[in-house]
């Protein structure tokens, strides 16, 4: 990582301007992007923000080249933590200190980047619906764009819409929480914000504020992600997370957003493709490809809804796997996290 003084540039906070205010929180982490990302955020044409950067386990280029920053530019503070902390309780215990005069926030990753516009254009949607809780975007991952499926002529829809075409189409318009602005307001209702010991609280969250608000969107790239995730020291367990997620999201809150019948065959068709994974892992380890704790991040995130794998499941979804594959049984194994188009509703 570079030093600290070739990174940060000399900047001086400009006098309040009457613009709402927002908080940006970056957990502090060992990334060549640190620094651009810190820039990025400190060179929004919105001016009026602080910046929270959370010290957790942080190394000490990272926390003098965040402590740098902190000495030029007012905006900034840093919070330090020495308790273990996961991800999503690093991002809680930040966002439990925000300026009071806060009217939104947004978190980002530190190996992310913000587009110099990202912050005015997201409120500016926000500002248009006071019922709108959240907003979200496209987002560069590489040279893909995330975020596609809504009609571009539509900023503002109901929460219940975006939660359905998710649920109903595979229309993923929120992303991960780095991509999303949030009203400050929430988080009196919600302590902690995200709720502790969820492998994926980022979205229940959404669904569970989305319930009686608004969505905005942005249909414009106002941010970019690195192909060096946040979740890349644990790129081993995380085989299947999409399926499990799927079959987290419609268990909780299908019966929230859908008819009975939708639910049903959004249950079924989530179920399906969950087992499928599983199904398939299962073999790779009879053919000596086992992952390192596979199982045991499936079964820590069934048991937070209450639900565990089921043997007579996983031996139909092995049944099906290998039905008509036995003359090419490598076919069987590919495909391990492609989701089935059997679970849109549209089919």
């Amino acid at each position: 990582m570079p030093e600290p003084t070739t990174q940060a540039p000399s900047i001086e906070r400009p006098e309040p301007s009457g613009e709402p205010r927002v908080t940006v929180v970056t957990r502090l982490r060992d990334t060549a992007q640190l620094g651009k990302c810190i820039d990025s955020v400190l060179s929004q044409s919105h001016r009026n923000l602080e910046y929270l950067l959370v010290d957790f386990e942080s190394s000490r280029q990272a926390l003098a080249l965040a402590e740098e920053y902190a000495r030029r530019d007012s905006r900034v503070r840093i919070l330090r933590t020495d308790r273990s902390l996961s991800m999503m309780d690093c991002y809680n215990v930040a966002l439990a200190e925000i300026d009071p005069e806060s009217a939104y926030f947004k978190i980002v990753d530190a190996a992310d980047l913000l587009f110099p516009f990202c912050l005015r254009e997201m409120m500016a949607v926000a500002e248009t619906a006071p019922n709108v809780a959240i907003v979200s975007s496209y987002r560069l991952r590489g040279t893909e764009i995330d975020g596609l499926g809504l009609d571009p002529n539509r900023t503002v829809v109901t929460g219940r819409e975006a939660c359905r075409l998710h649920l109903l189409d595979g229309i993923f318009l929120f992303g991960s929480p780095m991509r999303l602005l949030f009203r400050s307001e929430l988080l009196a209702d919600r302590q902690p914000f995200f709720a502790s010991g969820r492998q994926h609280a980022d979205t229940e969250a959404v669904f569970e504020i989305l319930a009686n608000r608004d969505f905005g969107f942005v249909h414009r790239s106002l941010g970019s992600s690195s192909a060096e995730p946040e979740a890349g020291k644990r790129a081993g367990l995380v085989i299947g997370a999409s399926a499990l997620d799927r079959f987290i999201v419609v268990s909780q809150y299908g019966p929230v957003y859908l008819d009975p019948k939708e639910y049903a065959l959004c249950l079924k068709g989530a179920m399906r493709w969950y087992y499928s994974v599983l199904a398939r892992a299962w073999m790779m380890e009879r053919v000596g490809h086992s992952q390192d704790g596979f199982w045991s991040y499936h079964r820590d995130g069934l048991r937070t809804i209450g639900e565990a794998i089921r043997p007579e499941l996983l031996a139909l979804a092995l049944a099906r796997l290998t039905a008509g594959k036995l003359l090419a049984p490598w076919r069987a194994l590919r495909g391990i996290e492609e989701e089935p188009e059997s679970f849109r509703r549209r089919t």
